[in-house]
């Protein structure tokens, strides 16, 4: 119960760069890029139906310019989806491809997304090489930039962490959780 709140703090210290970067305006939601919902029934004997909701839903977040710990960003993930930057993504829209593959290894792999990033050093979760020692960014035009290096979460983890599931027992009782594992 404890990795919640922690979990929680996480989340707002990774948007608050994105919810105070935009000016002289403020950062726009233009779209959803990506969403899913899953219903699950079981049926338990003569016991009765179980039911389970879960789902999420990843707005996009565009904004002018924004910054996080030692550089300027183009775009950035995080478990409530991502933000980025129009002018550079007007260009380039196969960075909000990259952006969507984000989301869903955040939500394969939760808060051990970060842990494997920081491990690796984001090489297998980047369309470029993290580790080279010509410093790679999706925003600079890099001959090796390649969707198909990038890790995708196998069916078994596909969705293990949704931002909300809804769950309700034979015996009436409901249970709604936020950023489950």
């Amino acid at each position: 119960m404890a990795a919640r709140p922690c979990l929680a703090l996480l989340a707002l210290a990774l948007l608050t760069p994105l919810a105070v970067a935009r000016s002289p305006g403020h950062p726009v939601i233009d779209g959803v890029a990506y969403a899913h919902i899953s219903l699950t029934i079981t049926f338990e004997g003569g016991e009765g139906v179980s039911y389970e909701l879960a789902g999420s839903v990843y707005p996009r977040l565009q904004i002018d310019r924004f910054c996080v710990f030692t550089g300027c960003k183009t775009g950035i993930a995080t478990p409530f989806g991502y933000g980025y930057n129009a002018a550079a993504f007007e260009h380039r829209p196969e960075y909000h491809v990259e952006e969507v593959l984000h989301l869903r290894q955040w939500e394969a792999l939760g808060p051990g997304f970060l842990l494997a990033y920081a491990v690796t050093g984001g090489e297998p979760f980047e369309p470029y090489m993290t580790r080279d020692s010509v410093i790679a960014s999706a925003g600079a035009d890099v001959p090796y930039w390649d969707l198909d290096r990038m890790w995708r979460p196998p069916e078994e983890l596909t969705m293990s962490f949704p931002q909300f599931r809804a769950m309700w027992t034979p015996d009436g009782a409901a249970k709604l959780t936020f950023l489950p594992g």
